[in-house]
């Protein structure tokens, strides 16, 4: 008798010590990448900003619009109220958090590509026992 075993559609990611998982299923895959759409819309926007033109209120409002769009974001991946405690694990730091965001879009691509492999091995495999 054949047997098949489904692979896992969780990714465990260390950071800083404690374990997160990300869902990779097709439709968590469909929503992290509406959320870095829109992150990556919206930290262009924020990109075109002169923070040398700016008070220091307004260079603070621009700073939460730049903390609250990675919280959104790492909420989306990583679920609710953890984006503080990997904030914090990053040194309150959004370059580190970006840092984060690419290793993240790494795993993704990662596991994407490999299960595309998969697949177009097997139909090569399959084709040539034909």
């Amino acid at each position: 008798m054949r047997q098949f075993q489904f692979t896992s559609t969780v990714e465990e990611i260390e950071i800083a010590g404690k374990v997160y998982q990300l869902k990779l299923d097709d439709q968590s895959i469909l929503e992290y990448q509406k959320a870095f759409e829109i992150h990556t819309k919206k930290a262009n926007e924020l990109k075109t900003v002169d923070e040398s033109n700016l008070t220091s209120e307004e260079q603070e409002l621009y700073f939460q619009k730049a903390k609250n769009l990675m919280k959104d974001t790492v909420e989306k991946l990583f679920g609710e109220g953890t984006f503080e405690e990997i904030y914090k694990a990053a040194g309150e730091s959004t370059l580190n958090m970006a840092e984060l965001f690419e290793c993240v879009t790494e795993i993704m691509n990662e596991v994407i590509n490999r299960k595309k492999e998969t697949k177009i091995n097997s139909y090569l495999k399959n084709r040539k026992g034909k």
